[in-house]
């Protein structure tokens, strides 16, 4: 072995091997500490990055574990509340059938309110840490009405809507053993069934039709329309014209995607949220909202949100229901309103009016008993959707709006009728003196062919001198209308009959029917002479000329038109038998009408007119109140119904959040696991290697010692 005094090879190796064990002990011992084979970047990048992403998920899996626990709670003490609502109710129920004979109503009154007390109770107190869905407004203690949580790491949001299941809410409000229901007699027919395309029932709760209190968020204003959609047309454009209508936009801006969303033609929708349960709400540019959902028969309803108090919590809005008849068309159609098809759209109808929360029943004769939803019994109507009508402008000037003999004529359109489709004209005469029915009568007798027709003063009846035609005496009709028949003189020639009436306003009503059913006059004589002592001062602005005005809606509403009047004076009418072009004001004179201003078309509105083209025998199109123990017990059932319906939502998000739960976990402990596969040591191996480790230390020390013995050797060399 050579010696050197400028080298020390030997120690160097020895240092040199020293070094990397301790490095690699070192990198054992961290190892062996941690349990971790890959603890930084530059152990393994690669494992690194993907164990730290990995890392960082389960991270977000535990907040959204977190905010599921959360929810679950929420959810919990929803159904917590609903079980006692539930429950109260079966007890209301179970009260209200021992209205019998020597029970006291007070007695039973006294047992309502305690129990909508309690309900009441339950709905305010089913909340958790500010979150209530059952309350339906904000405000003590309640912060949120609605739920949302983050259901996975991709931020995918599970979201519940509230509900509303206070006594309010559920239509419970003022309920007594006298409440009242709304009895809507459908009518019979032995040639055409009960309902046809776009018509509607039409409903308001006592809020809506102003006799319910004050509107706010425990008190809410609510109109309800069911249209009846028998063409299967998904479009539902009558349904999303009452919506746009609701919101104050233009029938046809709305319209439904290839996606089944809303559209909205003039950008009216700012944005939309999908909640868990598939309805959508939309926010529009006006501050109004619309929310759009399914009921039980998959139905479309959209519910217009229009206004809301301070809290931000609803105080009007409407209910629009497409209820789809499409299926009946298989079914027979004999029998008319009897028949198998006829049955099953007033079944669907039902059925979507207890999807609703009403407590529908029909009798043999086709009449509806609805009760629930706090409904103003009187303001239930059946009508007609239109979706486009006729303008009329009244002007504004310093007379008023209408001087005797003025005269709104409305054409249907029809140029040659048929005994189906008649040519109709229907003549609104002004008559603000009070005098007879001279200018209406007279009307009747011209369209009629007559020279003169008048009134018997003494008897009422008509009666005319005309020698060429011989007018019968009149027949009292079942309608309590008087039928007058009209024959050639020479030939006894049927010409045609003249019915004389009055309407639910109380006007009279003269109708001239041609021979061969193709033509139909109708002339309404309006007294409008209970506005002559209004002052006229202001013109079309006085009080005389808008109780005119008023008038004349109000006789227009009661013949089954709809009426709208703008702050310019301009009067819309719409109906199925309205046509703008037919459609005009002017005067009577001598009984010929001469026409004033032409209508506009205006194709901007979707408006309710009460009544159906083609009337069936019985049938008014309006509603009378009916009250017994079936009403009220019908009004809890659908209370009942309701809250078994919110119970099913609850529970299935509950299940839903219970399931996410299970997998949230399930996937955390996956990724837990694949972090340590990646990541994790052998500490068994890593043991064995830390022993292996110290022995080579301690042998590297000790050669290192022996090397660095190299100097002394070498200077003995040089002693002597």
């Amino acid at each position: 072995m050579s010696l050197s005094i400028n080298n020390n090879t030997a120690a160097m190796a020895a240092l040199q091997s020293l070094n990397q064990t301790t490095a690699d002990l070192t990198k054992t011992e961290n190892t062996v500490s941690t349990g971790k084979s890959v603890n930084t970047a530059s152990d393994n990048p690669a494992m690194y990055s993907i164990a730290q992403n990995m890392t960082a998920q389960i991270s977000t899996l535990s907040g959204v574990s977190t905010g599921l626990a959360f929810s679950a709670q929420v959810l919990n003490t929803a159904t917590t509340g609903l079980s006692s609502i539930s429950t109260a109710l079966q007890s209301l129920a179970t009260t209200i059938g021992t209205n019998t004979t020597g029970v006291d109503n007070s007695t039973l009154n006294e047992a309502i309110t305690k129990t909508l007390a309690s309900i009441d109770s339950a709905a305010s107190g089913a909340k958790f840490q500010g979150v209530n869905l059952l309350s339906g407004q904000t405000g003590n203690g309640t912060t949120y009405t609605s739920l949302s949580t983050a259901m996975d790491a991709q931020g995918s949001t599970f979201t519940q809507n509230g509900f509303n299941v206070t006594s309010a809410g559920l239509g419970l409000t003022n309920l007594s053993m006298e409440m009242s229901g709304s009895s809507l007699a459908l009518g019979s027919s032995t040639t055409s069934n009960t309902f046809a395309t776009n018509n509607v029932i039409k409903m308001q709760n006592t809020a809506a039709a102003g006799t319910g209190g004050t509107v706010s968020a425990a008190n809410p204003s609510i109109t309800y329309n069911f249209i009846a959609n028998t063409t299967g047309n998904d479009s539902q454009t009558s349904a999303l014209g009452q919506v746009a209508t609701a919101i104050g936009t233009t029938t046809g801006d709305l319209t439904v995607g290839a996606d089944g969303l809303l559209k909205s033609s003039s950008n009216s929708i700012l944005s939309h949220t999908t909640a868990s349960d598939g309805s959508v709400t939309y926010a529009l540019g006006n501050g109004d909202s619309i929310v759009q959902s399914k009921d039980g028969n998959g139905n479309a309803v959209y519910t217009a949100n229009t206004a809301f108090d301070s809290n931000g919590n609803v105080t009007t809005k409407s209910v629009i229901t497409d209820v789809k008849m499409a299926s009946t068309a298989s079914l027979s159609t004999q029998g008319g309103s009897t028949s198998a098809q006829s049955v099953q759209q007033v079944a669907l109808m039902t059925q979507a009016m207890e999807y609703q929360g009403f407590g529908v029943s029909r009798d043999s004769s086709n009449n509806l008993t609805i009760a629930g939803n706090s409904i103003s019994a009187t303001s239930t109507q059946m009508g007609t959707v239109s979706a486009q009508g006729a303008t009329i402008s009244l002007g504004n000037s310093s007379a008023t709006a209408f001087a005797t003999n003025n005269v709104i004529q409305i054409g249907n359109g029809v140029s040659t009728g048929t005994a189906d489709a008649p040519k109709i004209t229907s003549d609104f005469i002004a008559n603000t003196t009070g005098s007879t029915d001279t200018t209406a009568v007279d009307t009747i007798g011209k369209t009629a062919g007559l020279s003169n027709l008048s009134l018997n003063s003494t008897t009422g009846a008509l009666t005319t001198t005309d020698t060429t035609y011989t007018l019968s005496a009149g027949t009292t009709q079942a309608d309590g209308s008087t039928l007058y028949s009209l024959t050639t003189t020479s030939g006894g020639t049927a010409s045609g009959t003249i019915s004389q009436s009055t309407d639910t306003l109380g006007n009279a009503v003269y109708t001239f029917t041609s021979a061969d059913s193709t033509a139909k006059t109708v002339v309404t004589n309006i007294d409008m002479s209970d506005t002559t002592s209004l002052s006229a001062v202001g013109g079309t602005s006085s009080a005389q000329s808008t109780a005119q005005v008023k008038s004349m809606e109000n006789t227009l509403n009661a013949n089954g038109y709809g009426v709208a009047l703008d702050s310019k004076n301009n009067l819309t009418i719409s109906g199925s038998a309205v046509d703008y072009s037919s459609t005009s004001i002017g005067k009577i004179t001598s009984g010929a009408y001469n026409s004033g201003t032409p209508s506009s078309n205006d194709t901007t509105i979707s408006m309710f007119a009460q009544g159906v083209a083609s009337k069936a025998n019985g049938f008014t199109g309006a509603a009378t109140a009916v009250t017994g123990a079936s009403v009220v017990s019908a009004v809890v059932q659908a209370a009942i119904s309701s809250v078994t319906r919110t119970a099913s939502s609850i529970g299935y998000s509950s299940t839903t959040i219970s399931n996410l739960q299970t997998t949230t976990s399930s996937l955390s402990d996956a990724l837990t696991t694949g972090v340590g596969a990646l990541t994790d040591a052998d500490l068994a191996a890593e043991s064995a290697k830390l022993t292996s480790l110290q022995t080579k230390q301690q042998l590297a020390v000790q050669a290192l010692s022996i090397a660095n013995s190299q100097s002394s050797t070498l200077l003995s060399l040089f002693r002597g």
